[in-house]
């Protein structure tokens, strides 16, 4: 689906201009009546994803959501920490 892969674009391009080692972001999507989007990265970069008090992440959030409703999508967002 074509909405899906804009907003997937958008997700990788966010953090991949925060962090320090932007190839290891991964973006996958888990379809079904809810999609589900999760942002992988490598464990260094946790901390610049996430800011201060969470301020990147609630930003990331933010531009995730007003995405999927220009696209008229529904979605949540997880930001995987392995």
């Amino acid at each position: 689906m074509e909405g899906l892969d804009i907003v997937q674009q958008l997700l990788e391009i966010t953090t991949k201009a925060l962090v320090d080692y932007p190839e290891a972001i991964n973006i996958c999507i888990k379809t079904g009546s809810l999609n589900v989007f999760e942002i992988r990265a490598d464990t260094r970069d946790h901390g610049k994803i996430i800011g201060k008090q969470g301020k990147n992440i609630a930003a990331i959030r933010t531009l995730f959501l007003a995405s999927l409703s220009k696209n008229k999508l529904r979605g949540v967002l997880e930001f995987v920490e392995e």
